[in-house]
Parts: C-alpha cells; structure tokens; sequence
C-alpha cells in the first residue's frame, strides 16, 4: 500500500495504489466510482457511510499517513459532524501537537466549543490563535461571533473592526453577518 502525490489544502487530489487486497477488482471499482472526484471529506463520509467490506480498506489507504495534518482535520471534521465529538477533539489536539501554528485546527477547536455554547473555552482558544498569529483575520473574526453570542457586543463589534482592517475582501460578509444576528434576537417568537 503506498499513497502518491500531495495532500494538500491547495491541491486534495491523490493517487493511491492498493496491492494484495483480497477483493474481486469488480467490487472494488464500485465504491471507488462513488468516491471518484471527490474530495476526501466527502470521500471519508461516502466510506464510512457504506455498508460494503473493501470501504474499510479504502478508508485505512486514505488515511495511512498518521502525521498528515490536512488528513487529520478532515477526518476531525467528520467525526464531528458524525457526533463523535471527542474524538474529532483529539484529532485536533493532535494537529495543534505536530504543528502548533496550524490556523485550521485552532478555527475548528473554536468552533467545536462555540457549537457546544461554552463560549469563554472558544475564546480561549481564538485568544491563543492570535498570540501565535496576530494577524490571523477569520480569528478575529470568530472570536468576534463568540463574544457576541455571549452578549459582549462591545468586544464583539472591537474584534469584527479588526478581522474586517485585516481583510478588508471579507468586510461586506462580517457586517452582514453582524447586522443579521442581530435582526434575529429582535424577532419574537
């Protein structure tokens, strides 16, 4: 078994060469073609999701490099999504461990505390991205979305500048976005 090429953020496409699998080619091609083009995400949550034997094998050959941080935050990302919750954690934590300036990981970290509403941990988490990285926007940004969950417009309208100095291409988005939530607490229901 050996993977070949790169998976990368810019470039997901892989070929992968699997040998002495005791599975008829036949059945192999079928799962194959439904993962076909896709991108390993969604490649992972096809496999995991298919009830055929050779999936599990396909899935260990997409996954054979325990170091791969890009790898790694995808299968976190479907675990999460899968409700696995600690695990996709762990998963995370691992990445932060082999490269602790990943911004990938820490903006999944945050988001995972934010979905579970333990806000002050998310910005904990956003507050640590900006320490190693100062100018990392989406930081901002999200730790903007925390504190205005929490109720600290103030914060929130502070960290929503920054991201928006930082990419002034994304300024539209985050005010929209700002401008819709709050429309949202105002409705009754």
């Amino acid at each position: 078994m050996g993977l070949k090429g790169e998976n990368t953020v810019e470039n997901r496409e892989s070929r992968a060469y699997l040998r002495q699998l005791r599975v008829t080619p036949r059945k192999v091609k079928i799962v194959l073609d439904l993962i076909r083009g896709k991108d390993v995400a969604k490649a992972f949550a096809i496999l995991k999701n298919t009830n055929k034997l050779v999936c599990e094998d396909i899935e260990k050959l997409l996954s054979m490099n325990p170091e791969d941080e890009n790898a790694l935050l995808l299968k976190a990302e479907i675990l999460a999504t899968s409700g696995e919750d600690a695990n996709a954690l762990k998963l995370i934590e691992q990445v932060l461990a082999l490269n602790p300036f990943n911004e990938k990981a820490y903006l999944l970290k945050g988001s995972y505390f934010l979905s579970k509403q333990a806000f002050d941990e998310a910005i904990a988490v956003y507050d640590e991205a900006l320490e190693i990285s100062p100018n990392f926007a989406q930081a901002y940004h999200e730790r903007g979305r925390v504190k205005l969950a929490k109720g600290d417009k103030q914060g929130s309208m502070e960290d929503m500048k920054r991201a928006i100095e930082l990419s002034p291409e994304n300024g539209a988005n985050i005010s929209g976005e700002y401008n819709n939530y709050e429309q949202q607490k105002n409705i009754p229901f």
